[in-house]
């Protein structure tokens, strides 16, 4: 597996090339004064002004490169889920009394942030009572709509469920242009009627190659019928 990236090895290109200038600068500021025939003093005069000169926009190069990295570091993307047939971030469901019904709610995403991503991974958290599942959505929807992968639910203490969704690199988040990903699969039935809430949220959390974990809810009213 390698280690670095190719933007990793293109910065280094750049560090080298600035190091190598800065370095080829001082050793010119240094020798050509003293081999201009002047006599010592005013030679070392001059190299030491050259010098001067010279590393004053080294410095102000490498500050130029510093600003330009540190800029970058900042740009990241933010991602935000809503349901792809309702728009935003509100849906509902139908739950009969007297039988067992599916629910599949289509999940995209949109990038609010300043940097594109195609790595990410999204923890959704719903209550286990609706026997949550993510699977890849079908019917007429873009080929990205079923790519990437997710893991089994995992149950908490507090009766809610755990799934995750994974990118794989399959998924490409541009600046403002939602992307649909897997659909949540939600199962009620009968025996569970009662207990099922006139309305629930479902959380998530976002994680990805940049510093801090986003957050976000989804919120699904329940029409019992």
């Amino acid at each position: 597996m390698c280690l670095f990236k190719e933007k990793d090895f293109k910065d280094a290109k750049k560090l080298n090339w600035l190091v190598g200038t800065g370095i080829i600068a001082i050793v010119l500021a240094i020798i050509i004064p003293l081999t201009t025939g002047n006599d010592l003093a005013t030679s070392f005069a001059t190299a030491q002004l050259a010098l001067n000169a010279a590393a004053f926009i080294v410095i102000l190069v490498a500050l130029c490169y510093t600003i330009a990295q540190a800029r970058k570091s900042m740009a990241k993307p933010r991602l935000e889920v809503f349901f792809s047939d309702s728009g935003n971030s509100k849906t509902s469901i139908d739950i009969p009394r007297d039988r067992t019904a599916e629910h599949h709610l289509k999940l995209s995403v949109i990038n609010r942030g300043n940097a594109v991503t195609k790595l990410f991974q999204i923890d959704f958290k719903v209550a286990s009572i609706f026997d949550p599942r993510l699977e890849p959505t079908v019917g007429l929807v873009l080929k990205i709509a079923y790519a990437g992968k997710c893991s089994n639910p995992q149950q908490n203490t507090d009766n809610t469920s755990t799934i995750s969704y994974f990118s794989d690199e399959q998924v490409y988040c541009f600046i403002n242009a939602p992307a649909p990903i897997y659909m949540l699969k939600l199962i009620t039935h009968p025996s569970n009627y009662d207990s099922y809430p006139n309305e629930f949220t479902i959380t998530y959390r976002v994680f990805g190659d940049w510093a801090e974990t986003q957050e976000g809810t989804l919120k699904v009213n329940c029409n019992k019928l």
